[in-house]
């Protein structure tokens, strides 16, 4: 027996205006963007990261992914899939931090005993700049000679 599409009727506490429903989408529909595209929801993620999130001094980088869906106004499906596109066109890498607890739990004998469990506590971001640096010019040498000038007339 096939069942109908057509959704039943609603009751009073399951109606929702259609505005609030998010709009579905099939695999391979419009919506879903390939790894390339950057998309608007994608450089507001990069934007909450940088501007919201990114510590310039010490380049620390390293909020959970709901709050930077909350600082972008997204999801956080839209967040990993922003990261995943990010990480595709050489802007960001991330790693993922983790942390080790030890806690008590049972054999199977039921003898009392202690594991290490690991947990992912949030991801560390770091920011590439994808511009390629000139080859003739080096970012840290500066076109003023080092040293005094004194001592070289000195010499001559």
């Amino acid at each position: 027996m096939r069942r109908s599409l057509a959704p039943a009727t609603p009751s009073l506490s399951t109606a929702t205006p259609s505005a609030a429903l998010p709009p579905m989408r099939a695999p391979g529909a419009a919506g879903i963007v390939s790894p390339g595209l950057i998309t608007r929801a994608f450089l507001d993620v990069l934007q909450a990261l940088l501007w919201g999130f990114h510590n310039a001094r010490s380049g620390v980088c390293f909020p959970s992914y709901e709050s930077i869906a909350a600082r972008a106004g997204g999801s956080r499906t839209t967040v990993y899939e922003a990261l995943k596109a990010l990480e595709w066109a050489g802007v960001l890498t991330w790693q993922n931090r983790i942390t080790r607890m030890r806690e008590r739990c049972r054999d199977l004998f039921g003898h009392d005993g202690w594991r290490w469990r690991v947990i992912r506590t949030s991801n560390a971001y770091v920011f590439r700049d994808p511009k390629p640096q000139v080859a003739s010019v080096s970012a840290s040498k500066s076109e003023n000679p080092t040293g005094h000038r004194i001592k070289m007339f000195l010499i001559l």
